[in-house]
């Protein structure tokens, strides 16, 4: 499966436990992932010139979606923060606030979970190709799941407006994808 048809799988996931609305305390709103995923283009790439010619740092927040390689139906929803220096070409940030997609409440609020995914990443010099334009690790645990995630993903927008970024689990099933924008 190509990683485009995967990210919609997971955000779809995600999203139609939304529909409901969100809000309340104690959790992560889908709701509020809901939006950024409506509002972000996955597919509008920065173009090369433009990123390998940049040489300020900028900050991206956004949402993760991830799930462990596992017999038991589970996912989590977290909050993304990226720093991205343009200048040294490297990516850095933490996935954290999790929340338990899959065991949503009927408002759309995913009850909160412990744990914390460390991003670790570099620009490729060559963003106008799906999942070309970063490469890096995603290493955490999340709910007492271990994550040691490849990741890889591209710079998104004219103006370097957002980050989409797909996770792979190293040796198993699990991943998923983050979406972020400043």
């Amino acid at each position: 499966m190509n990683r485009l048809a995967t990210a919609s799988l997971l955000v779809g996931g995600a999203l139609s436990l939304s529909a409901c609305g969100g809000g309340g305390g104690g959790g992560i709103s889908l709701q509020d992932y809901a939006n950024l995923n409506a509002t972000t283009d996955l597919s509008e790439f920065t173009s090369d010139a433009v990123v390998n010619t940049a040489t300020d740092r900028l900050t991206y927040s956004g949402f993760v979606n991830i799930g462990p390689d596992t017999e038991d139906l589970v996912g989590y929803v977290g909050r993304l923060g990226l720093t991205v220096d343009f200048d040294s070409d490297e990516i850095s940030g933490a996935a954290t606030n999790f929340g338990r997609w899959t065991d949503a409440s009927p408002t759309g609020v995913a009850p909160a979970v412990s744990g914390r995914l460390d991003i670790d990443g570099t620009l490729s010099g060559s963003n106008e190709t799906l999942t070309d334009g970063i490469t890096g690790t995603a290493v955490g645990t999340v709910d007492g799941y271990a994550f040691n995630m490849e990741m890889d993903g591209n710079i998104l927008g004219t103006n370097r407006s957002g980050v989409v970024l797909y996770f792979d689990n190293i040796g198993d099933l699990g991943g998923g994808v983050g979406i972020a924008t400043r």
